[in-house]
């Protein structure tokens, strides 16, 4: 019997808010982690987003997508009513209900999020244009009038109808962009809907992973930038002074463990050295789990030698508490994605 396929899910390589969870992968990281489903995410960046191969799996260049097997879909909105659907934990088993919980999914992105998505073009995509004063106050009176008649529906009740479901999950989502405008601070029953959101233990794992996945990323950038730039102390600052480094038997110089800073640092420092010119490039992102799995490309010509030695390869890097414990490289990348558990 075939193994299940693990699902991956695109995410900014690059988020703009930093972190903060206003990202729409979000949505769907909080679907898997709410019906206990393994995934892996593959960053990309802006300019990937607009390349032939990303299009082809979301047709407006956006994240995020999502792809099981010979499935592709994109819209989060679509991609949690595809998970609520085929796994039971989102949706009531009522059909009524569960009628019920799909129509507010919909109110959620179709009545309640475009003002909001209004108000975020208005201050930062038109900011400096000469009619956003005067449009300001009626992007922010359209939420309002929204916001009323969410919060007299939604009245003392903890949820939109009975128990916690996928309109609750994409409702809240959704309100929370409006976290940074401070519009939601006059509707206490909708400030205690989204901190109820909040507090759900899988909306805490999917947020904590998606700003685990920011940061982390940000400190394998600056690993590979700083050994182009032959600074590999710095390089080394990013990982747990207990790191191992290890490379294949086939690798130059016959691979090997390496084990602390002082043994990474001397191994890479001679590595390093031996460059006349060249660069390592960072290809692609892949997390799964605690791993961020790298897709490099490595052009170097070697001191000494007229060849230029040009390969693509893999590193693993497997993190704790915000430090890289382990650097694993692979000749093949789907060495790398199958030792990591894709």
């Amino acid at each position: 019997m075939p193994l299940p396929t693990t699902p991956t899910i695109t995410a900014f390589e690059r988020s703009p808010d930093r972190g903060k969870g206003l990202a729409r992968d979000m949505r769907v990281r909080w679907a898997l982690e709410e019906l206990g489903l393994r995934y892996s995410v593959r960053l990309v960046s802006f300019d990937a987003m607009k390349q032939p191969a990303h299009v082809a799996l979301h047709p407006f260049g956006q994240i995020p997508t999502y792809e099981e097997g010979d499935l592709v879909l994109f819209e989060s909105g679509s991609i949690v009513l595809h998970l609520a659907q085929r796994h039971a934990g989102l949706l009531p088993d009522d059909a009524n209900a569960r009628a019920r919980a799909i129509t507010w999914m919909f109110a959620a992105i179709n009545s309640v999020e475009p003002p909001i998505l209004e108000l975020v073009t208005t201050k930062f995509l038109e900011g400096d244009k000469p009619w956003t004063k005067e449009r300001m106050p009626l992007v922010e009176a359209r939420i309002r009038n929204r916001l009323d008649q969410l919060s007299a529906r939604l009245g003392d009740a903890d949820w939109l109808d009975g128990a916690f479901s996928a309109g609750d999950l994409m409702m809240i989502a959704v309100l929370l962009r409006l976290k940074p405008s401070g519009l939601l601070i006059g509707y206490p029953n909708l400030c205690a809907y989204v901190a109820r959101g909040e507090a759900r233990p899988a909306y805490q794992r999917a947020f904590n992973d998606q700003l685990a996945v920011f940061t982390d990323i940000e400190l394998v950038k600056e690993t590979y930038a700083a050994i182009n730039r032959n600074e590999v102390p710095a390089a080394v600052s990013a990982f747990d002074p207990q790191m191992e480094w290890i490379e294949p038997s086939n690798y130059p110089g016959g691979g090997g463990t390496y084990r602390g800073h002082a043994e990474v640092m001397a191994h890479v420092l001679k590595g390093r050295n031996s460059w006349a010119e060249g660069r390592c490039e960072v290809e692609q992102f892949i997390v799964v789990g605690g791993k961020i799995v790298v897709f490099l490309h490595a052009r170097v010509r070697l001191k000494d030698h007229a060849d230029w030695i040009d390969g693509r390869f893999a590193d693993v890097h497997t993190f704790r508490n915000g430090k890289a414990i382990q650097m694993r490289s692979f000749g093949e990348r789907q060495e790398a994605l199958d030792w990591a558990g894709q």
